[in-house]
């Protein structure tokens, strides 16, 4: 029983470091897509972003930092509308 039990903390602990190397993976996926779209001079927003680090928006919006970056990017790319009052 002692032997099965050393066999399964191996097993347990390289599960973690892959979950912890893939995780790792993935919040530098985001990263990379908008430094693209961004060098391309592309919209950078939640879809796009998601689309090009092949990662799903619901994760984006999970992760406070990158939401917080993307609304940040997101509102300076915004064309400011004019708004014109015309005189009566």
């Amino acid at each position: 029983m002692n032997r099965q039990t050393k066999q399964r903390e191996c097993n347990i602990e390289g599960l973690r470091t892959h979950a912890q190397q893939k995780s790792e993976m993935t919040k530098r996926r985001p990263e990379e897509a908008i430094a693209s779209l961004l060098k391309k001079q592309r919209s950078v927003n939640f879809k796009t972003v998601a689309e090009a680090a092949h990662i799903s928006t619901t994760w984006l919006y999970g992760n406070q930092d990158l939401k917080m970056r993307l609304i940040h990017l997101r509102s300076q790319q915004a064309p400011k509308t004019q708004v014109k009052i015309l005189p009566s």
